[in-house]
């Protein structure tokens, strides 16, 4: 699955327009969900995509060279001068992968499939799941937050305590 549809030429070419581009068949049902609508079909076409797009975290040191091998560079025959530009722009590419995913999650959370959204992330990779549950505990403020924390009970205590610890005061989180 491609996400950035550059081929490898234009890339190196073009290497300050690193971005994030979520893949074809997933497109419409992501920008419907991120925009606070879309329907249980759009939740998982998008789960299918995240799945993917999350399976290697960012931190993980196997990334860059993922990242890289998908646009057709092996890191092991980069000059030594080019590995330096390739790790920032793999930075800026997980920055914008970030920055989808949070804008997906906050449509999500304005719209009506946030029980379906969440229940969902039980199979995708920690660090995405840690990204969506901070968002929503910092953004619920009604019954949302209830359905949030419901699925966050499911998860391991390393997770819960992980999102826990920095969400903002709240009467439920107090109870």
């Amino acid at each position: 699955m491609v996400f950035c549809e550059r081929a490898t030429e234009n890339y190196l070419a073009n290497k300050s327009s690193v971005e994030f581009n979520v893949s074809p068949d997933a497109e419409q049902s992501w920008v419907r969900l991120a925009r606070g609508g879309g329907s249980p079909v759009d939740v998982e076409k998008v789960f299918h995509a995240l799945r993917e797009q999350w399976s290697v975290s960012p931190s993980d040191p196997r990334a860059l060279k993922l990242w890289l091998l998908d646009h057709g560079i092996n890191l092991d025959r980069l000059p030594t001068e080019e590995v330096s530009n390739e790790r920032t722009n793999f930075r800026k590419y997980s920055d914008a992968k970030r920055r989808a995913a949070l804008d997906l999650i906050n449509g999500v959370l304005s719209g009506p499939n946030v029980a379906q959204f969440f229940s969902g992330l039980r199979s995708c990779p920690t660090k995405l799941k840690e990204i969506a549950f901070r968002e929503a505990l910092s953004a619920c403020k009604d019954e949302r937050l209830l359905v949030v924390l419901s699925v966050l009970s499911l998860e391991s205590r390393d997770l819960i305590r992980s999102c826990l610890s920095d969400a903002p005061e709240s009467s439920v989180l107090k109870s």
